[in-house]
Parts: C-alpha cells; sequence; structure tokens
C-alpha cells in the first residue's frame, strides 16, 4: 500500500483498500477480540479510502476513534500511553479531513478544542503539534493572520514554522520578506523537504518579474529527481507565458524527465495547461 502511494498511484491503492474491506470486522480479529492488523496499517488504509471519500472519510476516523478509546478502557496500565497517543493522533486526522471537504469552522474550533485539552494536561509537545496545525488550517483558508497568531505556540526553532510563516508572506504579497524566509529555510530541512522550499522560491522569484530565473529554478528541480506535480504545473504555467517556445520547452523537459526513467508522473493535469 505504502509503496503505491511514493509511486502516486493513488487510484490503485484505493481500489486495494476496497478490496481488502473492513480491517475493523472480526475476520480480522482473535477470539478475545484483538486485531490482528498492525495499528500503522490500519491507518494507512483509512487513510486511502478516506481520502477518496470526503465525508465518509470522517466516520472511519471515528470508528477508528471509538476502537481506539474501548482499547485504552481495558488496557494494561503499561500500555495505555499507547492508545492514548493514537486517539491524539486521530483527532489530528480528523482535522485534517474536515480542512478537506471545507468545514474550515468546525477544523479550527475541533483544534482548539484539542490544543485546550493538551495544554490542561500539561502535554506541551502534542499541544505545539495542534498549534501547528491549527496556523495550517487557518492558512488554508486564507486567514494568515491567525495563522502567524497559532505559529507562535510553536517553537521558533521548528523549520516546518519557518516555512508556514514563508508561505504567509506569500500569500500576503510581501515577496522580500518570503524570499528572505525561504533562503533561511532552506538551510535548516531535510534534503527531501528542499524540492518544497524550491518550487515555493522559484514562485516568489515569479511573481517578482524573474521569469528566467524562475524558469531555471524549476527546470533544475524536475531534471534532478523532483519529479512532482505541483513541480511540473508551476513550470508548464511559466512557460505558456513565453508562447514562442512554450510546446518545443515543455517537450524538452518531458523527454528530459523520461530519460531519468520515470515513467509516471502521479498526475497530467500540468498537460492541459495552455492546450
Amino acid at each position: 500500500m505504502s509503496s503505491l502511494l511514493l509511486g502516486r498511484l493513488g487510484s490503485i491503492a484505493r481500489e486495494e483498500a476496497r478490496f481488502i474491506g473492513e480491517l475493523g470486522s472480526d475476520k480480522y480479529r482473535k477470539r478475545d477480540g484483538t486485531s490482528v492488523v498492525p495499528w500503522e496499517f490500519r491507518l494507512t488504509v483509512t487513510g486511502v479510502l478516506a481520502g477518496g471519500e470526503g465525508q465518509n472519510g470522517l466516520g472511519r476516523y471515528y470508528a477508528l476513534a471509538r476502537e481506539a478509546t474501548a482499547e485504552l478502557q481495558k488496557a494494561p496500565k503499561e500500555d495505555k500511553s499507547i492508545w492514548s497517543r493514537r486517539i491524539k493522533e486521530l483527532g489530528l486526522y480528523v482535522a485534517a479531513i474536515l480542512v478537506g471537504v471545507r468545514d474550515a469552522i468546525t477544523a479550527t474550533e475541533h483544534l482548539k478544542n484539542m490544543h485546550s485539552s493538551a495544554k490542561a494536561l500539561g502535554d506541551e509537545e502534542f499541544a505545539s503539534r495542534v498549534a501547528f496545525a491549527t496556523s495550517l488550517a487557518y492558512l488554508r483558508i486564507g486567514d494568515t493572520l491567525a495563522a502567524r497568531e497559532w505559529l507562535q505556540s510553536v517553537p521558533s526553532s521548528e523549520a516546518q514554522a519557518e516555512f508556514v510563516r514563508a508561505v504567509c508572506s506569500i500569500a500576503d504579497a510581501d515577496w522580500p520578506s518570503a524570499s528572505s524566509q525561504l533562503e533561511q529555510v532552506k538551510e535548516n530541512v531535510p534534503q527531501e523537504v528542499k524540492p518544497q522550499i524550491l518550487n515555493n522560491e522559484a514562485l516568489v522569484n515569479l511573481y517578482q518579474g524573474k521569469v528566467a530565473d524562475a524558469i531555471t529554478e524549476l527546470e533544475k528541480l524536475s531534471l534532478s529527481g523532483a519529479i512532482q506535480p505541483t513541480i511540473l504545473l508551476n513550470l508548464f504555467t511559466v512557460y505558456d507565458l513565453q508562447q514562442q517556445v512554450s510546446a518545443t520547452a515543455k517537450t524538452d523537459l518531458l523527454q528530459g524527465i523520461r530519460a531519468q526513467g520515470v515513467e509516471s508522473l502521479g498526475s497530467y493535469e500540468m498537460l492541459r495547461i495552455g492546450s
């Protein structure tokens, strides 16, 4: 399942998940009612199905939360913290689904309640995670003021928080601040995250009128193995700003990507741009 997701084959992953069936059913349980399916796999399958079914996904996570709550109540003392943590994690998944179905009000209220509970229990680490998630929820609906406010509850050393601050600056069209923040974040993130930072740097260059710089950055990303639909969509959009070379540039880029042995782009939405 994870391999399909990593290979950007979400539709096949959903078919596989549906074929597996309900992992909470009796056929996947021992006689004492304990599930034989690893929890992380159940989360993965639930996420795959929830991502493709909108509101129905909420029901799947709530069902998983009910089961986790029941397990918490009967778990031995040494295992209670495990189930407690799992219930908290499910709360974040529920918030993500709510944001995905554009119910931002419910999502933010849900996250605020989670944050208050975590603070009341003295769980500062989880409270920080919830604050970060709340910031993302507000950013998703364009409320950069609230997003920045919630980021104040996240340790300043968190590179992710700094990246979100940069995205807030992009949303506010504050290009100098965005450029400076992205440059700083780039030095403090793992290698696998850098394409996302560089993609946003290219967008900042584009909005500042530095089209050639934006193209150079996006082409370098695409031809160095960062084959992400978002990056390609941005690059193809920029190509179309240069109509004289658009078709040739797209063809050359796709041939360069194909030469890397890439057989699937995950999404082909970018091919509709300019058509």
